[in-house]
């Protein structure tokens, strides 16, 4: 899975080397499928690349909504040998800050895909275990579920009734909380004996389908 990083010196170099420097066409009115697209067009044509170069241009594209479909289609292409993509703007710090709350939706995605690998015991104690979060956790031992609780509730609530959408939602409200946004609605994942078939690529559109009302993806 490919890292992000930001520089503020404006060329071609990172780390004393030459790397190559996208030519990244306007994607500014697309759609994030677009963007993941094109990264996976930048994998197939630089395959053996560590560092992939990208000079930030707010008139062609969204670089928060690049540098995580860069990270999405590195996910999905485990014989691409890059290591980072690194973001090319002077104001890098400012960047950063701004990039966080992708940051928080990488690091679910990435939660999501390693339980997807799981046994279905393992998927359901690990979704547990997420009480470090700004959320209350809640078992019902005669319903056999797991509540989430957040603090900011509405009274609404989601339900998983399967694996797939109790990683779905789990990765969903573990992403907004790392990017501290309150969620209006808590979780209710019944636990099934059964895994099923997992499609991963759905589960990650699922994931973001989710979050889009929240982070702008």
């Amino acid at each position: 899975m490919i890292e992000i990083a930001f520089d503020k010196n404006l060329d071609a170099s990172f780390r004393s080397q030459e790397y190559p420097l996208l030519d990244v066409p306007d994607l500014h009115d697309k759609k994030f499928a677009d963007y993941v697209v094109y990264a996976e067009d930048i994998f197939r044509q630089y395959k053996s690349e560590k560092y992939l170069i990208v000079i930030a241009d707010d008139k062609k594209f969204n670089f928060n909504k690049l540098a995580l479909a860069f990270f999405i289609a590195s996910c999905f292409d485990s014989k691409n040998a890059a290591e980072c993509l690194v973001i090319k703007t002077i104001d890098y710090e400012a960047a950063f800050a701004g990039y966080k709350p992708y940051i928080a939706v990488s690091i679910g995605i990435k939660y999501a895909l390693r339980l997807a690998a799981e046994d279905v015991g393992t998927i359901y104690k690990e979704l547990k275990c997420l009480n470090y979060l700004n959320f209350s956790i809640k078992e019902d031992y005669i319903e056999n579920s797991i509540h989430y609780v957040s603090h900011s509730s509405n009274g609404s609530s989601c339900v998983a009734d399967n694996v797939f959408e109790a990683l779905v939602l789990a990765s969903s409200y573990k992403i907004l909380a790392l990017a501290e946004i309150e969620t209006p609605f808590d979780v209710i994942i019944h636990i099934t004996k059964e895994k099923g078939t997992l499609n991963t690529e759905k589960m990650v559109d699922e994931i973001l389908r989710n979050i889009s009302d929240f982070i702008d993806i």
